[in-house]
């Protein structure tokens, strides 16, 4: 395990000092392999996360780390508590003075932004459609009186 920690630390150092920026400049200059750069990066990726893994391995086996653990977790648990408690009683207080709305008003506003791009999704369809149609029909009498396809008059929005 200790032989495969030296090669992940030499691959990672290696992959990250010297590879990755000589293939990214290759890439760059337009002259490096296609697949070169990816399959470098995904090499030291798996090379840290085998480091990360058995680092935490190593961790959490560790008795005194244990120990620790096990004697925060409680104080850590409390202070939580009163945090909750401080803030459900501050918070609300503090929304009213300073005037924010809340998650049921930011929801009920998200719902009507929604329905209003749905409302102009549909408008801006109906008007396209009605100026294929118009362009269409005007086409169609054209050709009929043998002229040239002429261009629909465009409107002047109010």
């Amino acid at each position: 395990m200790a032989s495969q920690s030296a090669s992940d630390v030499k691959i990672l150092v290696k992959s990250i000092l010297i590879e990755i920026p000589t293939e990214a400049a290759k890439r760059a200059l337009g002259v490096g392999k296609e697949n070169r750069l990816e399959a470098t990066a995904w090499e030291s990726y798996e090379a840290a996360i085998r480091l990360i893994n058995e680092a935490t391995g190593g961790l959490y086996s560790n008795p005194l780390f244990g120990d620790i653990v096990e004697r925060s977790l409680g104080p850590v648990l409390q202070v939580q508590r009163v945090a909750n408690a401080v803030s459900g009683a501050l918070f609300p207080a503090l929304w009213s003075v300073i005037d924010l709305p809340s998650g049921t008003e930011v929801q009920r506003i998200r719902a009507d932004l929604k329905d209003l791009r749905r409302e102009l999704r549909a408008a801006a369809t109906e008007a396209l459609v009605g100026k294929s149609q118009e362009n269409g029909l005007l086409g169609e009498i054209d050709a009929r009186a043998g002229r040239k396809p002429r261009r629909a008059p465009r409107k002047i929005p109010a």
